[in-house]
């Protein structure tokens, strides 16, 4: 008797387990970029420090730089939850990066 509710519990979550599912598949994880121009005031470890004391970490670890300090160079880059900020690109010169759009909103049918 008592293995019967207990297969009836479980049958009864797995059932609420599917029908939430689809509910949350089709959700994403955007990244909003901003754009930052400014001077070089130093580089070290590919981390790029900015007139003002602003640093930029990168991506990933394996990036070339081929300025120096005193160029002019416009960052792509996000702020994480800690703060930092990472840059995704990089260019010499004054606004020669966009930041990204966002995202185009896309409507969707209702499941039921």
């Amino acid at each position: 008797m008592v293995y019967y509710k207990k297969i009836t519990g479980l049958f009864i979550v797995f059932l609420l387990i599917i029908c939430i599912m689809p509910l949350h598949s089709n959700t994403k994880l955007i990244i909003t970029t901003q754009i930052a121009t400014g001077i070089i005031v130093g580089i070290q470890d590919n981390v790029i420090e900015l007139e003002g004391g602003y640093l930029f970490y990168p991506k990933k670890k394996d990036v070339t730089l081929n300025f120096q300090p005193g160029d002019l160079v416009t960052l792509e880059y996000y702020i994480n939850p800690e703060e930092k900020n990472y840059y995704v690109k990089f260019a010499l010169g004054e606004n020669t990066l966009s930041a990204s759009p966002p995202p185009e909103r896309k409507e969707k049918k209702p499941i039921y």
